[in-house]
Formats: C-alpha cells, structure tokens, sequence
C-alpha cells in the first residue's frame, strides 16, 4: 500500500521506528530524471503518520521545504495488501511521479495521497497537469483503478488532486464531508474488502421449507369458517373482515414458525481444531498459544470460505457468492445534526426521521373542499374502468411476483405461495369487495418505514441523506399492483400522460428517454444549433403529493368517481412507523404524500405531474420526479452567454467517456470478485463462473449503449463528403474489452499469457465489438418493436425534403436512431393494450396429458359435441424454397361432421410457422364468426370451438397478446369478447380429422404454385426481423473471429477437439462443466500455454521442471506419448486402437476424446499426479 502524504516536520525522522519493510521494496527508477533523486523511501514512525498529515495539511509551524519530500516514506504490512508506503508529490515536483510511474504494483495493491495532479479522467473537463497523463497511462497499463469518486472535489480549490488506485476488487474512497477537520483538503475514507461476514438473524417470522406444508393446513382449517366477502355491505365489515383475515395467516404462521434465535451463535466456519486452540489459549496464555490459536481460526476460514465457493454450483449460491462484494460494513449510523441539535440514540434518531422526512410536509396548501363530493364534482368520467378482477389477474399480481418484504403484518409472498389453494378464492372476493365499496381496508394502510441511506450521499448526519421506503403488506400490494397497471396502460392509451414521460409506464425505460434526447442533440447539431439544456428535481416527490389536489387532476383527466373514490380510500387515514437499526417508532398519523414502496404510488405521482410535462411534449422529457427542459437555437441567448462563462466550455459532441468509465468501474469490480473466486483447482465450475459473467458483468458493463454506441463507424456529416467515417470510439472499446478479457480470465483456469482471442472463443464470452455490435442489434430491433405512441417511433424516420431538389425524399440518417431504425425492415407495429385475462388464461392447454391420450380424448369429445356448434381447424407450415422461406396457413371450419369452408394463404417470407399459426387462428375465428348468420337457427345459439395444434398461440389467445403478429391475437381478442368462443387443443399430426386437413391446406400455401401475399399478410413480423437480427449478430461474430483467428499459432488453429477451434459462439462450450483442474489442462493442451518445456524456455522460468519423469521434454501431446500413460491404457476401455507413437497421432487422438473422456483419461493414467508434475 502507499500512500502520498504532506511533507513531515523534521522531528519526525528523530523518532523511532517501529515498521517493517514491504517485501515487494521497489527498485530506484533507471531514468535520467530519476536517478538524481534520493531513494523515495524511508521508514517514519507508525504513531506519528497521523500527526503529520493532519499538521502538513493545515498549515503547521513548519514549511515545505523543511524536509525533502521523496524521502517520507513508510512500508508496513497489512491484512488487505502486501505492502504499505506514503509519501507527497509537490506541485510541479518530477521526483516523486518518476519513482511512481516506474512502479510495478503486486497483487492486492493500493496506492493513493495527495499526488497534485489533474486529467479529465478524474475530474472531466480539467486540462492536463502535471504529468496526469503519465499517471493515467501507468495505472491502464498496471490494471490500477482510480477507486475514487470522479468529479467529486478533494480540494477547497474544486480539484480533484487527492487520488487514490489499487487492483483491490470492490476497494472504494469516498469523500466524508461529515467527518471535515477544518484543512483545505476534504476528509476521505478507503474501504478494503474482507472476509464476508454471516448474516445476522432476523426477528420476523420464519418458515422453513418443511414448516409450509402445516402452514398451509392450518390457513385451511381457518379458512373454513371466514367470512365470504360477496356478503359484506359496508366499509366497517370489509375493515374488519381484512383485519381478522390477517390476523388468521399471522396466527397460523406463528404456530409453526420457529421460535427466534436468543443470544449468539456459532460461527459456521469454527471447527473442534478452534475450540481446541481456544482452550489451549485461556489455560495458558502463552505467545504460543497465542500464534496457534489465530493459526487454527485463519486455517478454518479458509477451508469454510473455499468449501463454500467449490459447492457454489446453481444459480442461487452463484449469486449469493458474487454478491460478497456488496457487503457493507455493519456500523451504525452518525448522530444526526438537524439544525443545532446532535441527536446520537438510535430511537430518538427514528423519531427525529419520522418527523423530518416523513412529516415535513402537512395538507395546508391542500383544497378545502372535497373534489368528489356532489357540490365540487366536474369530472367527466369517459376513461374506462372494470370494478371486476378475475382470478388469473389477481394470481399474476399477488404471488406471480418476485418475493418482496413483508410488511407488519409478516406475511411473504412465499406463503402465500404455500397456501394459495386455500386463500385464493376470498383473496379475489376481498378485492372484489375493495373495488365494489371503493375502500382501502384500515389494516392495510399501516406502513412500516425503513430508513435507507441515499446512494451517493456521503453526509449521513443530514436528514436529506435518508431515503424512507415503506413496508406493506403484500395481500394489499396485489390489489395496489392491479390498479397501478390498469392506470398505466389506460393513461397511455388514451393519451393522459406525455410520451415522453417515464418511470412507472410499461415498455419505457430510462434509457428509452436518454436515447431519445441524444437524438434530439444530434440532430440539432446536424444543423450547426446550440443546445441548452435545464434539469430539475421535484422535492419531496411522493411525500409531497397533496391528496385533493391529485384527485381534481385526476377527474379533469377524465378518470371515473368510482375509481376516484377508492383512490381517496387508499390515501385517508394512512399510518407510518419508522424502522431504523432494530429500533421502531409508533404509529403515526400521515397528513399528506403516498407510501414511497406501495406499486401504486409512482402512477399516481405521474399523473400528478402530467400537465407539467403536456405543456410542451416535444421540449421536455421527464422520469418520475426528474425533469429535463431543453431548446436548440442558433444562438445561444444571455443566460447561455453567462453559461459560457462559467463552464470551461461547451461540448460540440456528445462525449460518453465519464459515463463509460463508471460503468466499467463496476463491471471491473465484480470480474475481479469472480475472478478472485476461481483458481486453477479450487473454485466454483467454470460453466457457473461464466454464467455469473453473463448476467452480472456483461449488462452493467453495457448498460447504456443504446444511447452512445451506433457502431464502429459513421456517415459523414458533412453533405459534400461520402463514405464513411471513425465515430472515434477506440477507447470506449478499449476500456469495454479490458473488463470483458479480465472477466474471461475469471471464467477459464489458465494462465496470464493466454492470448485473448482464446480466452473469448473457450469461454463462450463476447469480446468488446461483439458485444457490443450485439447490444446495437437489438436496440435495432426495440427500435421496430415499440408501439406507435413511443417516444423513439417518431424519431426513426429522417424528416421530408420539403423543397428544392429531392423534395419528397426523406432525408440522409444523421442520428444513430435513424441508421439503426433502417437497419431492419419495417414491422407493424405492436400495439399497446391493457393485459387481457380470459378463463383459463394460466392453464396448461394440454392439461398435462400426453399426445396420444389427448387425441382420444379430443376424438370422443368432438362426437358428444352439439352438431349445431361450429369447429374451426387451423394450422401453419414453413419450409425453405430455393434459399427462400416459403410460410403459409390453412383452416378449415366446420358444423358438426359438415365442412363448410375452407380457405389457406402465404405470409411474408420474413415470418415463421408461429406466425402462420397465429394468423391461420384469426382468419379461421374471423371466417366463422361470418357464417354464423347462415348456420343459425332461430332457437339456438351454436358456439364456436377453435381448434389449434399449437400451445403457445392458445397461450395468446387466452392471456396477453404476443409480440409478433399483434394485430392477429388483437382481433381473436376482440372476437372473444364479442361472441361465445371456446378454445380447445387438437394434437397435431395425430389423425384427427380437422386438423390433418388444415395441414394440407398449409401446405398448399407453401408451395411453388402458391399465390404472393398481400395486406397485412404480406408485412415482415417481429419473429421474422429477430431471425434477420441473429443473422447480423452471427456476421458480426464471424467477422470479428476471422480476425483473431489468423493471428492465432498454428497449433490453436490446427487443434481439432470435439468441437472445433475454428467455431465461435456466444454459448457455453461443453468443456466447461469440467472440473477446473482437468479443464486447466485441456485449455493448456489446446493453447500450448503451460507446465510445458517450450512455454518455460520461453518466459525464463529458471526454477521450473522442464522433463517428464520418463527422460522427455514436457510438450501438450506427451500426455498420451509418455510410456508410463501407455502402461495404465490397459485398464482403459476406451484406449486408442493403436497406440499413439508421434506427434502427429498423438494430437488426432486426443481431439477425437470428449471432455467427459479426457477427464477419465487423466483419472485413469495420473499423468499430471504421479510422473509429469510441476
């Protein structure tokens, strides 16, 4: 570790000194300009380093000059790195950057102080000084990460000059404004990683696995005798029907929970050797005993910690073992100061929040008068609204979830779950009722607040810094969850809410909105304008929100008094108590604001907020309580003047490089962790290592790529010039494929000097281009995929030529949302609709039945069927023509045994059979909904029975419509609720009559006599252009691999294993469920980088054995030519036919053995154990 410090007063070197060398001591610089500097190191005493610093940076009684400052320096040992040192840089002072750029960091790292430089890449927008560029250099190439805070000054001046790097996974600096000593420099804290520690026990109620089954009977003996909800006629019995249904699950659960764990436990990793050591320690008390007792507990550590990593092997303990690097340390919180008052006990601070935060605002600015009452009411109530839900909606939204905190009533998700078959029926009974009286039940509207520090606030003593999360109950949160998105998707469909405004609407992301201004940026500047840009931020956001003041919003916008009146139920009489480090407060009255936590909140808050952002929808962009307003002129006016002046100066492009370097920052963080968890023998397998690499590095390092990365190149800006140009993104690609190649390295056993290429290729990762030409493709396709009121739809399309020549042309792409949205064909687009539940909407279509007992089933159905009811039978077919995809449908519709029509047709050659399918479905359904007028008789009411071979078009039908061929599932949909429709599963190819004849005429359709297609019919759909996607993603993978491939050995590119080197995927390879010991060797065969005599030669590896205990060199193909493998062949069932005698056969036969057969082969010949050790 070093660390740069101000210089010492000269007494500092009289003292004694009490510190020990650092083992990796550096050598002096050979440089000119070095050598004529004293050695930079010198030990100082431990006890006085503080001293120093604190007297060197607030101006003691001596100067700079009273001691040089290359030679205050201290070594010492730590737990978290190898080796400790400080020492000062002074302005304008070359000694100290010489002998630091000339350093050669080992591992676990950390060097860091006042160094008194300056680079953008600490602090964008500073100009270069002081040899930053040098340090910036020294630190990419030794993989020294700057851990501090970019941007954030550590200096009164505005500067960011304290810098601190180190290799060191997760190792951090912040700067503790809290914690300033009255110097010019801020006070800044460092956090090492260590040993991650076991999770505290939790008070709530806890339910094993084995207790949910007597959970769930006991739910079930107490539901017999609840009341039904259907009979309850005013809002005191639904309060008390809620409150007793509550207590009834708490009750049970408390029956069968296990009783809370009193006192401390054991710590998992203590062993009998511990215990052991321990009382060997307490009897004696003995230096000895001492070192043998730390001894036993370090050994035990690191057998309980490496055991835990080697069985990490699903996906649960995967993650669990990559999110070591979140652990926080386990402090308390610092006093809070609010005003002139220091508030230190943990209750008093609770309530001190509770007041500050949660009551900071009261209803005094709120109306007077009641919106909804006769007297007020001016809504016009025209925006639809069911007071109905269903029970496959109420399922998707209460345990259909992922597991969230329970509220104060303990009741999870997960027992739900459990006891769902017993609860579900009153659960829909009692939202029913909810919706039916416009009523939030009292025991829902308790909240329990956890008071969570902000991310990014570094001044924990400030109220400000705090950030409350409400804990509710989830049986409330299904109900809340139900009328947040029904809000949402009618809000946008009836246009109530801006498109440019996001945070709780479905298919808008952030990004969405950051994409779409980057546009708006680049094409103002296409046009040589000026862009001015304000954000601003909604104080207070959801505690703000005045409850009369939204509703009169919401019924000027139209919403219905019904709705609103249950709107006013859930907001009235709401209770908060705060939780903060084990400590609660009681119960508090809320006078205004909505829970922050409740799934309805943010659409409430959206709505609140619609007017402010409807004012102007093309100038202003927003996400929950963020707002963005912007102009593009051609001459900045005054207040851009005064800008100007106060900022350095004003960006003429888009520059990605802070934005790029934090993500990479993160992304580095966990490859250094997974990295860290795997070694050559020990660790988690290799196939579980990459899939840690795939969900966990892979889309934070890319996150936000739709916004700066369109592609390597692009088209000149200027009219007079054609061809392409660099969209200069060399470093971001750098910087991208630097975190990839080490995450790689995490995944694969090899070793350091492995070439790139290979790493990528073995372990199924994407480098950077790939990765990122991957990232562009399927923005490509979200670009097509959006719905029409989308803010990025209307921004693909460059604008008209108006006059002048080429009037009536589009103009040429100048944003990359224009290059991307032609980069695939045009689809009709989705639509956007509220989610659709119909009776048995999540019901296995098959009902877990076998084909063939299905088709009887289905045959003996059909004959007991009424013959006034019509059958309709309908299939899709593809195949490929001449290199040409042919698809097509066919249906058939008939009464009873009678055929009636018939009818088949060609879709677009960018489509696929499940387009086909869904297609055959809405023309059959459309085709018999019209021949009903001449089928029915005067006294009946025949039903249409559609009848499909394929589940996951049922799935549509039923539920919610698919992506590709919306407009299909739309119109089956509008036909269900128009008519008495049945759905039924006919197995395909199986014999039954409707469906072998839909499949001739599908047929038909496909083939080389069958008409072109026309209509909708004819346009590309989603499934097709995702096919037309993969294909570009497969080019781009061929063309970068052609690329590394040839600058590959001959030897790598020669090796033929069961899956040949020339292939590259973005897949799994299946080598990598090897164990990572022989995987280690497999990789060293295949690269010929290992225990090999060449590769030893090569990097002057004087203490390595070079020969097999038989006499030979070392070699990748002396595994099979050694005599003392051949000897134990004969014990192997799957040896060679003719022993391998040369290279050459050697080589053929270990690339004909699978990994599961190499893997045998090691176990049985113990080559790598028993003769060719390293």
């Amino acid at each position: 570790m070093c660390q740069l410090l101000p210089t010492l007063p000269s007494w500092a070197s009289a003292l004694p000194c009490r510190t020990q060398a650092c083992e990796w001591h550096p050598q002096a610089p050979n440089s000119k300009r070095a050598s004529s500097c004293s050695p930079p190191w010198r030990q100082v005493p431990q006890g006085c380093s503080g001293a120093a610093s604190t007297n060197g940076r607030s101006g003691g009684a001596y100067t700079n000059r009273s001691v040089n400052p290359v030679n205050t320096a201290r070594w010492a040992s730590t737990p978290q790195a190898g080796g400790y040192s400080e020492f000062h840089q002074q302005p304008e002072t070359d000694a100290v950057m010489d002998y630091l750029t000339n350093l050669s960091p080992p591992a676990r790292c950390l060097i860091g102080g006042d160094i008194n430089v300056r680079h953008d890449a600490f602090e964008p927008g500073a100009v270069n000084l002081h040899r930053g560029g040098e340090l910036v250099q020294w630190a990419s190439e030794h993989g020294m990460d700057f851990v501090g805070e970019i941007g954030v000054p550590t200096h009164a001046a505005g500067h960011v000059i304290d810098l601190t790097f180190s290799n060191v996974a997760f190792a951090s600096t912040t700067v503790r404004q809290d914690l300033h000593c009255g110097s010019d420099h801020q006070s800044m804290i460092t956090m090492l990683p260590t040993t991650p520690q076991t999770q505290l026990s939790d008070a709530r109620i806890k339910i094993t696995d084995s207790q949910l089954e007597p959970f769930a009977d006991l739910v079930r003996g107490l539901m017999v005798d609840m009341p039904c909800p259907e009979g309850v006629g005013n809002v005191a019995q639904l309060d008390d029907l809620a409150q007793h249904f509550t207590q009834s699950l708490l009750a049970a659960a408390q029956a069968v929970s296990k009783p809370a764990q009193q006192g401390r436990t054991t710590a998992p990793w203590w062993t009998a050797d511990c215990r052991r050591a321990h009382r060997e320690l307490t009897t004696h008390q003995t230096e000895a005993a001492k070192h043998q007792f730390k001894d036993a507990v370090r050994k035990a550590k690191r057998a309980y910690w490496r055991q835990v990593i080697n069985e990490a092997r699903d996906g649960r303990d995967l993650y669990r073992v990559v999110a070591w690097h979140k652990l926080e340390p386990n402090l308390r919180a610092p006093p809070l100061v609010i005003g002139d008052q220091v508030i230190e006990e943990t209750a008093a601070k609770a309530e001190a929040l509770q007041q500050a935060i949660l009551k900071r605002y009261n209803s005094a600015d709120d109306l007077e008068y009641d919106p909804l009452d006769d007297e007020h009411w001016s809504g016009m109530g025209n925006l639809p609204w069911n007071p109905r839900v269903g029970m496959e909606e109420v399922e998707r939204n209460t345990i259909g979830v992922q597991s969230t905190s329970p509220g104060t009533d303990g009741i999870t998700v997960r027992m739900l779950k459990a006891c769902w078959q017993h609860v579900s029926l009153f659960i829909q009974q009692l939202y029913n009722c909810c919706l039916r009286l416009c009523h939030f039940p009292r025991a829902w509207k308790l909240a329990e607040v956890a008071m969570i520090p902000k991310v990014g606030k570094r001044d924990r003593s400030s109220v400000r810094s705090w950030r409350p999360i409400a804990l509710l109950s989830v049986i409330s949160k299904g109900l809340e969850r139900i009328i947040a998105r029904r809000l949402a998707y009618t809000a946008l469909i009836h246009g109530i809410v801006s498109p440019q405004h996001g945070g709780a609407l479905p298919r808008r992301s952030a990004m969405d909105l950051v994409a779409a201004f980057t546009h708006e940026v680049e094409a103002a500047f296409a046009q040589n304008k000026e862009v001015s840009m304000v954000t601003m931020d909604v104080q207070g956001a959801f505690d703000a929100v005045l409850r009369r003041r939204l509703l009169q919003r919401m019924a000027q916008q139209g919403w219905p008094r019904e709705l609103l009146q249950l709107i006013d139920s859930f907001l009235t009489e709401r209770r908060a108590q705060v939780r903060l480090e084990g400590t609660t407060t009681a119960a508090h009255q809320m006078q205004c604001g909505t829970p922050q936590g409740s799934p309805l909140s943010p659409i409430l808050f959206l709505l609140y907020l619609a007017e402010l952002l409807w004012q102007n929808s093309e100038l202003r962009f927003g996400y929950a309580d963020d707002l963005n307003i912007w102009r593009a002129t051609h001459s900045l006016d005054n207040n851009a003047t005064l800008l100007r002046q106060d900022i350095q100066s004003i960006l003429r492009r888009l520059i990605w490089r802070p934005h790029v370097s934090t993500r990479a920052k993160k992304a580095r963080a966990v490859a250094q962790h997974i990295r860290s968890l795997g070694k050559t023998r020990d660790g988690p397998p290799a196939d579980a290592l990459r899939k840690a690499v795939t969900t966990c590095v892979v889309p934070s390092l890319l996150y936000g790529t739709e916004a700066w990365y369109g592609g390597r190149t692009q088209p000149a800006r200027h009219t007079g010039r054609s061809g392409e140009v660099s969209s200069r993104l060399g470093w971001h690609v750098g910087t991208v494929e630097k975190v990839l190649t080490m995450a790689a390295r995490g995944v694969l056993p090899v070793f350091r000097t492995t070439p790139i290429a290979t790493l990528y290729r073995d372990a199924g990762l994407p480098s950077a281009m790939v990765a990122l030409e991957e990232a562009k493709i399927r923005f490509a396709t979200r670009l097509q995929v959006v719905d029409e009121k989308h803010p990025l739809a209307s921004r693909i399309a460059p604008p008209m030529i108006t006059r002048g020549r080429g009037a009536g042309t589009r103009q040429r792409s100048k944003t990359k949302i224009q290059r991307l949205g032609a980069l695939l064909p045009a689809v009709n687009r989705p639509t956007l609709a509220i989610p659709h539940y119909s009776e048995g909407c999540g019901t296995d279509p098959t009902e877990g039945v076998d084909k063939k007992s299905a088709t009887q089933a289905f045959k003996k159905w059909w004959r007991s069927q009424p013959s006034t009811d019509l059958y309709v039978f309908s299939d899709g077919s593809e195949r490929n023509l001449d290199n040409s995809r042919q698809v097509g449908y066919g249906f058939i519709v008939y009464q009873g045994n009678k055929q009636l029509a018939s009818f088949s047709a060609a879709l677009s050659p960018m489509s696929h059979v499940f387009d086909a399918e869904a297609v055959g479905a809405c023309r059959a359904l459309e085709c018999a909904v019209k021949l009903l007028p001449c089928v029915t008789e005067d006294s009946s009411n025949p039903q249409i029975w559609l009848c499909l071979d394929n589940t996951s078009v049922i799935w549509g039908i039923r539920g919610s419509a698919a992506a590709s061929s919306n407009w299909a599932y739309n119109r089956c949909h509008e036909l269900l609720r128009q008519h008495n429709v049945g759905l039924k599963w006919a197995p395909g190819h199986m014999g039954i009559e409707g469906n072998e004849e839909a499949d001739r005429l599908a047929k038909r359709a496909v083939s080389s006599t069958a008409a072109p297609a026309y209509g909708l019919e004819a346009t590309p759909t989603v499934s097709g252009i995702r096919t037309v996607a993969k294909q570009l993603s497969q080019e781009a993978r061929r063309k970068w691999w052609s690329g590394a491939c040839g600058k590959l050995s001959d030897w790598y590119r020669g090796w033929s294993f069961s899956r040949p080197t020339v292939e590259y995927q973005v897949k799994a390879p299946p080598e990598l469920t090897m164990p990572r010991h022989a995987l280690h060797r497999w990789l060293a065969l295949r690269s010929s980088h290992g225990d090999f005599s060449w590769y030893h030669r090569r990097f002057q590896h004087a203490d390595a054995r070079l020969t097999c205990v038989c006499g030979h060199n070392k070699s990748p193909e002396h595994l099979v030519l050694c005599r003392h493998s051949q000897r134990h062949f004969l014990h192997w069932p799957k040896r060679p036919a003719a022993r391998p005698h040369n290279r050459a056969t050697a080589v053929a036969y270990l690339g004909s053995l699978t990994p599961t057969d190499f893997v045998e082969l090691l176990d049985c010949t113990q080559f790598y154990t028993r003769y060719c050790t390293r």
